[in-house]
């Protein structure tokens, strides 16, 4: 479990400037009660929870505690977009908690929402239904780079297999939660093939906590330095003079710092340099 303290999470909302006083104190509170609850079993029979807004149904415990940890003390999710109607995919949606916390940010929002396992998408789907979210596009199933059925050995299973392409059509997508698996190799490359990678504002990226193999990474990473990315942290305004500031994250990356990105930059930002 990722480690913080409740003075980050503060500071982390304390920060956002889009925040009234109320609306922090409240998230604040909110956020001491769920994560401390759940993670002591002090919530243990509940199954959804009051969520910026939303009523949020969930599976897995373990999870959502570290999902809360993650957006209430780093600024992975505080997504400083350019778009007020931004277009969000999230490539594994889980239950839909990020769903609803973009949708909290971004009202407006158009967002593409997978899930390859079935338990979880039937909560994605109730939690869209439950709270009426308009403008969210649910879809069960692993994108990848073809349309079938592809074996997904984490249920022991077949899932439906589809191209982004498909779903998404050619319109620019302002963020895309990518998770890094042993899938992301060819659904990398298949987004580049198909000109989608070029379309894409921000990866915001998502670890599995068991980590992968350095050589994948770096293969990853490679991959996504030919095409003009960058690693960088939320918020971000993009301007050069920025950039400039942060040439030690530049690609391609020493072993030293990519060791330091599995350890200690889990889930941030790549932005790509236009």
């Amino acid at each position: 479990m990722k480690n913080f303290n409740l003075t980050k999470v503060l500071l982390k909302l304390k920060n956002q400037a889009k925040l009234s006083p109320v609306e922090r104190r409240k998230l604040y509170r909110m956020f001491c009660g769920y994560y401390f609850g759940l993670k002591h079993n002090a919530l243990d029979k509940v199954k959804s929870i009051q969520l910026f807004d939303f009523k949020f149904h969930f599976l897995d415990k373990k999870d959502i505690v570290n999902q809360l940890a993650r957006i209430f003390s780093t600024d992975d999710y505080w997504v400083e977009l350019d778009h007020p109607e931004p277009v969000i995919v999230d490539l594994r949606a889980g239950e839909g908690l990020k769903v609803l916390f973009f949708k909290w940010l971004y009202p407006d929002a158009r967002i593409y929402a997978f899930e390859r396992d079935f338990r979880l998408f039937q909560l994605l789907r109730r939690n869209i239904e439950t709270n009426d979210l308009q403008g969210v596009i649910a879809k069960h199933g692993l994108v990848l780079d073809y349309d079938g059925m592809e074996v997904f050995e984490e249920v022991s299973d077949r899932v439906p297999a589809f191209r982004l392409a498909g779903v998404v059509g050619l319109e620019e997508i302002d963020l895309m939660n990518f998770p890094l698996d042993e899938y992301s190799d060819r659904l990398l490359k298949n987004l580049d093939r198909e000109h989608i990678l070029s379309r894409i504002d921000h990866l915001l990226l998502d670890l599995p906590k068991e980590g992968l193999p350095q050589q994948q990474i770096n293969h990853f990473f490679d991959t996504l330095s030919n095409v003009g990315w960058r690693l960088a942290q939320f918020p971000v305004q993009r301007s050069v003079a920025l950039i400039d500031d942060i040439d030690f994250f530049t690609y391609p990356l020493q072993e030293a710092l990519r060791e330091n990105f599995l350890k200690k930059w889990w889930g941030k930002s790549l932005i790509k340099l236009r």
